[in-house]
C-alpha cells in the first residue's frame, strides 16, 4: 500500500512539474530578510536579502497621503518569513525612520501570469524628508534608501561618511549601533538561512505537503448563489485536476456569505502557510481576474481551513 501512495504522489508532482510552472513564469526576482536604519546626513533605510540588480528600475517609491510618509513596492519579491516574522518594524525617531509596514501581495495576471510584489509603508519622523532609492549603494545584498532633508544639500564629508556606513552590509551596521550605545546587530543565524531557499522560486516551492486541501468559499458578491456555483464547480468539475497539481484531497469544508454589506469586486483568495502553490492553482480553475494573498495573523478564518475564497462580483 505505501508504494502505491509512493507511486500515485510521483505521478502528481511529475504531472505538476510538466505543465508551465512558476520556475518558468518567474525566472528572477528578490528576497527581503532584514531591514534596518543607519542614520547619519543623510540617514539610510537598508533592505538585506537577495536582490536582482536587473530589476532595480522597476521598483517605486511615491509619497504617501500625509507628510512623512512613503510607498515603496517592489515587484518580484517575496518576504522572508523565517528571518521577519513580523510585518511591523520599529525604529527610534531619532534615527529618521519611525516604523515600517510590509505586505506581500500575489496575484493573477491576464495571460495566466502571477505577480509577486512586496509593499512598504514608511513612516519618517519628520514630514520634511524626501525618500529615494539610491542605486549606487544597492546591489545584490541590500538595497538602500536615502533620506534626504528637502532644503540640505549634502556636502562632500557627509557623502564620503555615509557611503562608509553602507559600504558593508554587516560589520559597518554593528559598527553604527555600538557609537549610538544601542544594541549590536546579530548575524543571521546560519541555521535560520540554511532552512530558507533564498531565491524567491525555491522559497515558493519550498514547503511541508500535507493530505489533504480544506477549502472555505464564501459569498462577498450581491449574487446569492455565488459561493454555491464555485464550490460546484471546484469540488465536481475541477476535482480531478486540482488534486493531480496540489497533490492533496481537496474538501471543501464551508460554503457560506460573509457579513451583510460587504462586496468584492473581485474574488480575493487567501491562504495560510505552505499553501501558496494550492491557492494558485485553485486561482487557475476560477473564471476572472482574483486577487491571492497570505492570510494576515489578524484573519481570523475558521478552524482548519487552509485556503478561504472569497467570491466577488467579477465570478462568471
Amino acid at each position: 500500500m505505501r508504494k502505491i501512495c509512493s507511486l500515485l504522489l510521483s505521478i502528481c508532482v511529475l504531472a505538476f512539474l510538466a505543465k508551465p510552472t512558476l520556475a518558468q513564469e518567474l525566472p528572477s526576482g528578490h528576497m527581503v530578510d532584514h531591514l534596518d536604519v543607519i542614520p547619519g546626513d543623510p540617514s539610510y533605510l537598508t533592505v538585506r536579502g537577495v536582490f536582482d540588480e536587473s530589476l532595480f528600475s522597476a521598483i517605486q517609491v511615491e509619497p504617501g497621503n500625509t507628510p512623512g510618509k512613503f510607498q515603496v513596492s517592489i515587484p518580484q519579491a517575496f518576504l522572508n518569513n523565517v528571518t521577519l516574522p513580523q510585518k511591523q518594524m520599529a525604529f527610534a525617531e531619532e534615527d529618521g525612520v519611525k516604523r515600517v509596514e510590509l505586505q506581500e501581495k500575489i496575484s493573477r495576471t491576464g495571460g495566466g501570469n502571477v505577480d509577486f510584489l512586496v509593499d512598504m509603508q514608511i513612516f519618517t519622523s519628520t514630514g520634511d524628508v524626501s525618500l529615494e532609492l539610491d542605486r549606487e549603494k544597492s546591489d545584490g545584498q541590500q538595497l538602500a534608501f536615502a533620506l534626504k532633508p528637502m532644503r540640505k544639500r549634502l556636502g562632500s564629508q557627509d557623502r564620503e561618511r555615509a557611503n562608509s556606513q553602507i559600504s558593508d552590509p554587516g560589520i559597518d551596521d554593528m559598527a553604527a549601533s555600538a557609537s549610538r550605545g544601542e544594541r549590536q546587530l546579530k548575524p543571521m543565524a546560519s541555521q535560520a538561512r540554511d532552512a530558507v531557499m533564498l531565491h524567491p522560486v525555491a522559497a515558493l516551492l519550498m514547503y511541508q505537503q500535507p493530505l489533504q486541501l480544506n477549502v472555505s468559499v464564501l459569498n462577498a458578491s450581491t449574487k446569492d448563489q455565488n459561493a454555491q456555483r464555485l464550490a460546484i464547480l471546484l469540488d465536481r468539475q475541477q476535482r480531478q485536476k486540482l488534486e493531480e497539481q496540489v497533490g492533496m484531497r481537496l474538501e471543501v469544508t464551508n460554503i457560506s456569505s460573509v457579513r451583510e454589506g460587504m462586496v468584492l469586486p473581485k474574488t480575493k483568495i487567501y491562504f495560510r502557510p505552505n499553501f501558496m502553490k494550492a491557492a494558485l492553482a485553485l486561482s487557475e480553475v476560477i473564471p476572472g481576474e482574483q486577487l491571492v494573498e497570505q492570510m494576515p495573523s489578524s484573519h481570523k478564518g475558521r478552524m482548519g481551513t487552509d485556503v478561504e475564497v472569497y467570491v466577488g462580483e467579477n465570478f462568471e
